[in-house]
């Protein structure tokens, strides 16, 4: 009986040597690969913590490195791919926690990242005009395809610049918008541009492209409510 006493007390200050080893040495994530919308990390994970990878929510302006991405016993890895933005920063920490007390053993150093280029919007300027201005942002764009429906792409490209602080590379995509609205749906846009109609021929015609210029996601432009994510067709009838 002893004996058994003797080799859970020698288990039980080994593990505490290691996790104060652990809390001393918990270094913070390792990039292993960036994209405009999604971060892969890596680090080294003890297999007897609960290893948890906190990450800020720059999309929603909150710079607290609060939330949880990932969590798991022994954890060494982890995919962060909601509400990134191409060039958007993401600080990013790690924490480690003992499963059984449930008490932090260790905290790595908060480290800032940044997901890939993406496009012509897709520059962290662009990144942070189009979080800062998100509840507007398409339709303002909206407005200034209708009120240029008649004068054309540099028109639109204008206005886009006018109203919004992208920069001149981003706004040259609604020029090239406009021009594949006004060459694949004149018959259904020319006189109701907000209508279900040139809402449908715009998203099947020019949506992807418009897309794929900006190089901003399709959820980016989905946050000020409406149909179609361009600016043609924003309130359906």
């Amino acid at each position: 009986m002893r004996l058994r006493q003797v080799t859970a007390l020698l288990a039980f200050a080994g593990l505490l040597t290691r996790r104060a080893a652990t809390a001393e040495q918990l270094a913070p994530p390792r990039l292993a690969d960036a994209q405009a919308e999604a971060l892969y990390f890596v680090w080294d994970a003890d297999p007897g913590l609960l290893m948890t990878l906190l990450t800020d929510a720059w999309w929603a302006s909150n710079t607290t490195v609060s939330l949880a991405r990932c969590s798991g016993l022994g954890l060494g890895a982890c995919v962060v791919d909601s509400e990134l933005l191409p060039s958007a920063p993401v600080t990013v920490q790690l924490l480690a926690v003992d499963p059984v007390t449930h008490t932090e053993v260790a905290r790595s150093e908060a480290v800032t990242f940044h997901t890939a280029e993406r496009g012509e919007c897709g520059t962290l300027p662009d990144a942070t005009v189009w979080r800062d201005n998100q509840a507007h942002l398409r339709a303002d764009v909206t407005e200034c395809l209708e009120s240029c429906s008649i004068s054309g792409g540099e028109c639109t490209e204008a206005c886009v610049l006018k109203r919004t602080p992208l920069s001149q590379r981003c706004g040259a995509c609604w020029s090239s918008y406009y021009d594949c609205a006004s060459e694949h749906c004149t018959v259904s846009c020319g006189f109701s541009p907000r209508s279900s109609k040139c809402h449908a021929c715009t998203e099947a015609a020019c949506t992807a492209s418009g897309l794929a210029c900006t190089g901003m996601p399709l959820w980016a432009w989905t946050q000020g409510g409406g149909a179609s994510p361009l600016g043609y067709g924003y309130n359906t009838e």
